[in-house]
């Protein structure tokens, strides 16, 4: 937690993406994110040389208010690059099927790269839905590399806050990153690659990411992402943890206000046995969308009162998918989004 001004505002601090359970890491990211200050949340990952590209992207929907299309990745052209697509051992379990055709079709076309198609499954990275619905911040340096360099675009490109960097743009290592002992299981056989003498070990970049959204198919290797806003650390952030930087950010969320759809409680729906009641509290929205097993249902314009509060209590079919769309007036970007399963 970290107090300004007489207002509380989260703070998680993301030292690396080198996670071997992924799901573990998320499930952990929720966790902490149910404990913050609705005031703001500060997500601060300087320094983070990356990691596994699949946490990155898939604690983006835990904080945004739109559904998140993973970074896309393409290959460079290539004799070897065909060759992998189309012999890699099928131990590797690496899917690298749908980068095929493009490599193949380029030796009619020309193309010096493949079609680009995300690392990460979609669905995994829509399936938890928003679990903060406070505004956020993002905290970047030039040290973010590879994972947090997605972990960046992907926060930037479906504007789900600011992000702030003290230094111009990120460490623009954003690509896919395969280590020696990963080369040596998915490469086709014949390419002889040896064990590396004494424990050594080396890396390459083998797929080069492309940004979506606005910045859809802008290269994010050699660029990196530019922060909305650039803060120069001073001698107090050096000497006392911070205190100036972390100020700055907080007052940049102090400007915003949440946003939330919350369901209290259900019960079974008067006269209609097989359906249930929810009781729906909202904050900050004038329009409230349902979807039921992703097909809508309809839509209930709200009443705030003076603080931005609603309150309905609409009946839904029992055991669905149920999707929650939020909206500010005169927007059509939702504000706010909740996932879950109608009880």
């Amino acid at each position: 937690m970290l107090d300004v001004v007489g207002k509380s505002y989260g703070l998680i601090n993301i030292r690396t993406f080198y996670v071997q359970d992924t799901d573990g890491f998320v499930q952990e990211f929720v966790r902490l994110l149910e404990q913050m200050p609705e005031n703001g949340l500060i997500i601060d990952v300087c320094g983070n040389g990356g990691g596994n590209i699949w946490a990155s992207e898939r604690l983006l929907q835990t904080v945004s208010p739109i559904e998140i299309e993973p970074e896309r990745m393409q290959f460079v052209v290539t004799p070897g690059t065909l060759d992998l697509c189309r012999n890699h051992p099928a131990t590797s379990q690496i899917p690298l099927h749908l980068w095929r055709p493009s490599l193949e079709e380029a030796v009619e076309t020309g193309s010096v790269y493949s079609r680009a198609f995300p690392l990460t499954d979609r669905e995994s990275c829509n399936t938890i839905g928003q679990r903060y619905y406070g505004p956020v911040a993002l905290l970047v340096d030039g040290n973010c590399y590879s994972a947090t360099d997605i972990f960046a675009a992907g926060f930037q490109d479906h504007g789900i806050g600011n992000v702030i960097g003290v230094s111009n743009n990120t460490g623009a290592g954003g690509a896919n990153v395969w280590e020696h002992w990963l080369l040596t299981e998915a490469l086709p056989v014949g390419w002889g690659l040896k064990s590396l003498p004494n424990q050594a070990g080396m890396r390459v970049a083998i797929r080069q990411c492309l940004r979506v959204g606005p910045n859809a198919g802008a290269l994010l290797e050699d660029f990196g992402v530019a922060p909305n806003l650039v803060y120069k650390l001073r001698r107090e952030d050096v000497m006392e943890g911070d205190r100036e930087l972390l100020a700055f950010v907080a007052k940049d969320l102090s400007a915003q206000a949440p946003r939330s759809i919350k369901i209290t409680e259900s019960g079974p729906s008067p006269g209609s046995p097989a359906k249930r009641q929810l009781f729906i509290k909202t904050q900050g929205l004038d329009r409230l969308d349902f979807c039921l097993d992703d097909r809508p249902q309809g839509s209930i314009n709200l009443s705030p009162d003076a603080a931005g509060k609603s309150e309905v209590k609409p009946s839904v079919d029992s055991g669905l998918k149920l999707k929650l769309l939020g909206f500010q007036t005169g927007k059509d970007r939702p504000a706010a989004l909740y996932r879950g399963r109608s009880p």
